[in-house]
């Protein structure tokens, strides 16, 4: 169906209108009737239906004509149809698409309407070329007729012009300047759009509030205020724990932010010295100076953009209660840890890992940059806690079970235009008064207040405390911190909280904790004892009569300020620039009679209440979802608003925040993950990765550390039963450390040590990835079993597999070149490894389970059972492959005993059934794919074999049950699956040089490895004799130890001193020496440290050096692609080898010739 449209007919002014137009003619009768008498157009049909149809169309036209109208005007002027210029706002978008269609104007192409609707808010797909159909619609809208209609084209172009403009920034907020790539020591150059100092250090403090309400005379004092509203009165349970179960380490993080942003200067009160934004200032410092005493750039370490350890720069946070000092140190130890990880990687090749080598000047440039780097990746993990861990308890959404967080650096865009971000931020006064949250001090705490406080004022009567006993209450604490001025922040030490001790114990206990004398650091325990002392202790209610009685002269001198310096609103202006209601009662301020009848007496009117002690004797929200941290309910508000402008107003965490300036290592590690079992939170992140084996995986007080472990615990039990069930309470012992040292000894030899014995460990941690206690193994019987039906053959079947998968992997990038590129690990390793394993445990390796995943799956089981400490992540992401696999394992077990009962016999034939489904859907899927293979065909026996003998050796020795064997066998193949494919990769690693000149020792290496491949290329056939495989399979050997990819174990060689007395789990030592003659003993617990994976090793290796390094003119691909490296497939935890290289191919290769890499085993 089609339309014309005709020109208006030129009718008198008495035409009489149609249906549906006199309805507004006393609105506009003559503006209605120009645009409505049109002709109907010619229907296709005669039909009555079609009349009313087309009349009701019109109708709608008229309607919408009218409501659309920018103008007010009545009549008519060729001034006003034709004016190319429209001063009205744009014409939404969506509007004129309705505008266009409902009188009938239907655009040539219909979906244009429809795209330009749906798409409203949301990424434009550009392959549907909606720009084109905008176009088209304004183009072919101004040749329409009708009143008016150019004024709406040109309205509706308008909106187009400004959805262009809003694209890009003006002006950017970005530049390529490297001294602002990262972030300057005062705060400066945060915002590069004309105001490089807002928000820099040492600058005048905003007002948000302009102060204009007249206060009387007759207002209380500050002194008055306080003892009415505010003080916590101990003789009447003045101290009221937080009705929502927030922990005080919420509180001690939320101390770190405030005095992040506010430092009041005493002598000019108007000026911050700190810098307006989240920055991590307390453990950077403010400026230069206070940042070159943190930083460890002096001698060796120069060049490698270090902190000291445990080191940070505000006094002021060592001089409160000690979690706020201890979390510093965490973030001091994560910068480090930051800063060592992006210099081992290396990303760019843009830095040296020997600092040694670089001049000075080269040197400070290289520390300055990995510096800034490393503070970058920190202030995102800082934020990320923040919007994760602190928003999340905040707000309580946790109850409701949901993993969202608010976000405000989300990218904001829809056609009214985009939400500006990374424009800076200066805080104001008024945010100054509202974070002053001390109702929220524990009683812990509190005691610690007074304790301090009273080494000014020994009578302890809170009420004279002045400014001469505070600060001789100062200067002794920082006596016993060693912190007075002058000093060094690398020698201050840490206050003891004394808080699961009685009065007795503690008159014993020194008051501080100690520094390592030779690694300046504190000891592990002793940060995660404040931590965890903190998590346990509930934090004080918001609300009034909850401030201590010690911060009396605190409060009180802020109020001063507050009133008579900075001149502050008043609570009721303050609720109204956030457009709040007003009170106009005392108890819609409080409902509370008694407080609020005070408040009454001290200023007389609602519109009086001063904000800082109006903020703070406020009524309290109750908790629910929405609410979780209870404060009053202006300050609720406020909160949310400032956090957006923090973190949105922050270059460096919106446009800035990028993998050119945090590293693509950086920008990942500090994302948060759900699978953690925090619902994305990074705190636990943070601990793990700085605190190691100081917490169990699972228990609350790690996961969920802003909350106080009882009352998390009862949250989760409400969602669900079974989802406590995952989570601990008490905390367990923490696990014992696990994994390697290495320790030299005075003949300059350095011994391996094993930390704690392996195989207890991963037993420990299959129990519980089972739920099954004392679950018995016997893994030594898996892996003869599974040794014992591998044949002779191998090396044979493996070396046309490799062949045939390099031949169809390679691929000739450019038609200059003969060079044949593949990814070694990916297209030829890996499959050959997993694939050899599924087949010989008859694991199904299709689907889900192709040969990449089922390698990535058992790779995340090896990484829970060998990981240092283990993880909420990786045993949940190991709990989900192990329900899988021991199911397919067990019923091939079941199906290989031979029935002893009637039960047994059933469960027997269930499993039979079950198997051959299994191998049913694994074959048609092979069939479907169409995944077929010449090479890899009759590679193996019938896993039926392997079973059968494991269920006969089980039967004669351990008689596990099928369950307990089943854990067994995927034990062995995980660790299988990963030692075989990450030991070859490190092999190839070592044996194909870079571009780089090789060592001598290696150049004499790779050249007789060349000689070799020389001679089996004269005479293939000698690859068939037992000689020249284990020539081959030494240089796999030693590469493999050489470069093993346990950097504590590379160059490792079991052999134990016998005459020597050393510790136990003494497991062997370094030799970085290379020896093509060394004894095969010696390589035995070389992949892992029960020695089973070796024979397996030597069966796979041998043939992989041959075919890899025998390729003509191999070497590695250019650049970044010729390193190895991992890469995670879909939401791995380890990720799987890659690594490509290039040879000299056929010249007749086709270019981008590539086929599918799973192929069938059987």
């Amino acid at each position: 169906m089609s339309f014309s449209f005709d020109k208006l007919n030129q009718q008198p002014l008495a035409f009489q209108p149609k249906s549906g137009e006199r309805f507004l003619q006393s609105a506009g009768y003559t503006r209605l009737l120009r645009i409505s008498s049109v002709p109907d157009p010619s229907p296709t049909s005669c039909s009555s239906v079609w009349r009313r149809v087309t009349q009701l169309q019109s109708s709608i036209g008229t309607i919408t004509n009218y409501f659309f109208a920018k103008t007010r005007k009545r009549g008519t002027t060729e001034k006003e149809e034709a004016d190319p210029v429209d001063l009205q706002e744009p014409t939404p978008f969506s509007y004129f698409a309705l505008q266009q269609l409902f009188p009938g104007r239907v655009p040539r192409n219909p979906d244009a309407i429809r795209e330009v609707i749906t798409s409203l808010g949301k990424p434009l797909d550009d392959r549907k070329l909606l720009f084109e159909d905008v176009i088209t619609m304004l183009a072919t809208a101004s040749k329409l007729p009708g009143h008016g209609l150019p004024r709406r084209v040109n309205a509706f172009q308008g909106h187009f012009l400004n959805l262009l403009w809003d694209d890009l920034s003006h002006p950017p907020t970005v530049d390529l300047l490297p001294e602002h790539r990262y972030r300057s020591a005062d705060g400066s150059h945060n915002n590069l759009t004309g105001f490089p100092l807002l928000g820099a250090a040492r600058q005048p403090y905003a007002r948000s509030v302009k102060p204009l309400h007249r206060i009387p005379p007759d207002i209380a004092e500050p002194e008055e205020l306080f003892d009415a509203i505010l003080r916590r009165d101990h003789q009447h349970d003045g101290f009221k724990q937080h009705p929502y179960g927030i922990s005080s380490l919420l509180f001690a993080f939320a101390n770190i932010i405030i005095h992040d942003l506010f430092w009041t200067k005493h002598e000019e009160p108007w000026q911050n010295l700190t810098s307006s934004y989240i920055s991590l200032d307390p453990l950077y410092g403010i400026d230069l100076e206070e940042q070159e005493k943190v930083r460890d750039n002096m001698g060796e370490n120069l060049g490698r953009g270090l902190l000291y350890n445990d080191t940070f720069a505000s006094k002021r946070l060592l001089m409160m209660p000690p979690a706020s000092a201890a979390l510093l140190i965490l973030f001091s130890r994560n910068h480090n840890r930051v800063a060592r990880k992006v210099l081992e990687l290396n990303e760019r090749n843009q830095w040296k890992r020997e600092v040694e080598s670089l001049l000075p000047e080269q040197r400070r440039k290289q520390d300055d940059e990995i510096f800034g780097t490393a503070r970058h990746v920190n202030c995102a993990y800082f934020t990320g806690i923040i919007l994760s861990d602190y928003l999340q308890t905040i707000l309580g959404t946790i109850p409701v079970d949901s993993d969202w967080r608010f976000d405000p650096r989300l990218t904001i865009k829809s056609l009214l235009g985009s939400t500006p971000k990374a424009t800076g931020n200066s805080v104001s006064v008024e945010f100054n008064i509202l974070y002053r949250w001390h109702s929220t001090i524990s009683l812990g705490q509190e005691r610690w207040l007074e304790n301090k406080m009273a080494k000014g004022l020994p009578s302890r009567e809170w009420d004279k405390l002045d400014s001469v006993s505070f600060q001789r209450a100062i200067d002794q604490l920082k006596k016993e911190l060693s912190a007075e001025d002058g000093s060094e922040p690398r020698h201050w030490k840490l206050s003891r909280l004394h808080l699961q001790h009685t009065s007795a114990e503690t008159h014993h206990l020194p008051d501080v904790y100690d520094r390592d004398p030779d690694t300046g650091k504190f000891r592990d325990a002793v940060i995660a004892k404040l931590l965890k002392e903190s998590t346990s202790e509930f934090a004080g209610a918001f609300g009034a009569r909850g401030v201590p009685a010690v911060l009396k002269w605190v409060d009180c001198q802020a109020m001063h300020t507050a009133r008579d310096i900075w001149r502050v609103c008043t609570l009721n202006e303050f609720r109204q620039y956030f457009n709040l209601k007003p009170f106009k009662t005392f108890a819609e301020w409080n409902s509370n009679t008694e407080i609020a009848s005070a408040m009454e007496e001290l200023v007389g009117h609602p519109s009086n209440i001063p904000l800082y002690a109006g903020l703070h004797g406020e009524e309290a929200k109750e908790p629910r979802p929405g609410a979780g941290l209870c404060p009053g309910y202006t300050i609720s508000r406020a909160i949310l608003s400032d956090a957006v402008a923090l973190v949105r107003g922050d270059r460096f965490y919106t446009d800035c925040a990028t993998a050119d300036a945090m590293t693509d290592w950086g920008l990942k590690d500090c994302q948060p993950d759900i699978r953690e079992g925090s619902y994305g939170g990074l705190m636990q992140k943070l601990i793990i990765n700085n605190l190691p084996n100081q917490y169990c995986y699972n228990d609350v007080a790690l996961l969920f550390p802003f909350m106080v472990p009882e009352k998390i615990y009862d949250i989760l039990k409400e969602i669900s039963p079974d989802k406590a069930c995952h989570y601990s309470l008490r905390s367990p012992n923490p696990p014992k450390p696990f994994g390697f040292s290495s320790i030299k000894i005075f003949n300059e030899r350095t011994l391996v040590y094993e930390l704690s014995d392996s195989e207890i460990v991963q037993k420990d941690r299959m129990e519980k990835l089972f739920g099954t206690p004392h679950m018995r193994s016997n893994i030594s019987t898996v892996y003869d079993c599974l040794f014992s039906v591998v044949d002779g053959n191998e090396w044979n079947k493996f070396e046309s597999f490799i062949r045939e998968m390099i031949s169809k992997s390679a691929i000739r990038r450019s038609k200059t070149t003969k060079d044949l590129t593949l990814d070694i690990c990916r297209n030829v390793i890996n499959p050959l490894v997993s694939g050899w394993l599924a087949h010989m445990l008859g694991l199904c390796e299709i689907g889900l389970h192709s040969r990449q995943l089922l390698l990535t799956a058992l790779s995340d089981v090896y990484v829970y059972l060998t990981e240092s400490q283990m993880t909420y992540k990786t045993q949940s992401s190991a709990k989900v492959v192990a329900e899988e696999f021991v199911r397919q394992i067990r019923y091939h077990i079941e199906s290989a005993i031979a029935p002893s009962s009637i039960g047994k016999l059933v469960q027997k034939g269930t499993a039979m059934v079950a198997v051959g489904a299994l191998n049913a859907l694994e074959d048609t899927l092979k069939f479907l794919s169409p995944q077929n293979s010449t090479s890899d065909k009759n590679l193996h026996r019938n896993p039926f074999e392997f079973y059968t003998r494991l269920v006969a050796q089980n039967s004669r020795k351990d008689n596990l049950t099928s369950d307990e064997l089943a854990a067994d066998c995927f034990r062995a193949v995980a660790t299988l699956a990963y030692s075989l494919t990450h030991g070859s990769a490190h092999a190839l690693d070592y044996l194909i040089t870079p571009e780089s000149l090789p060592s001598e020792e290696k150049a004499q290496v790779i050249y007789s490895l060349k000689e070799l491949n020389r001679q089996i290329r004269e005479d293939t056939s000698r690859f068939e004799q037992p000689q020249f495989r284990d020539r081959y399979t030494k240089y796999g050997l030693e590469a493999t130890r050489l470069n093993h990819w346990v950097p504590e174990l590379q160059g490792f060689i079991y052999k134990v001193d016998r005459n020597s007395t050393v510790d136990k789990g003494h497991i062997g030592m370094i030799d970085c020496k290379c020896d093509l003659s060394r004894d095969q003993q010696e390589y035995a617990k070389l992949l892992d440290s029960t020695g089973h994976c070796l024979k397996f090793y030597k069966k796979v290796i041998c043939v992989i050096v041959k075919e890899v390094t025998s390729l003509p003119d191999v070497q590695r691909a250019p650049g970044r692609q010729g390193e190895l490296s991992k890469i995670q497939i879909l939401d791995s935890v380890s990720g799987i080898p890659t690594m490509h290289i290039r040879y000299n191919g056929q010249t007749n290769c086709p270019v981008g010739n590539k086929q599918e890499l799973s192929l069938s085993w059987k």
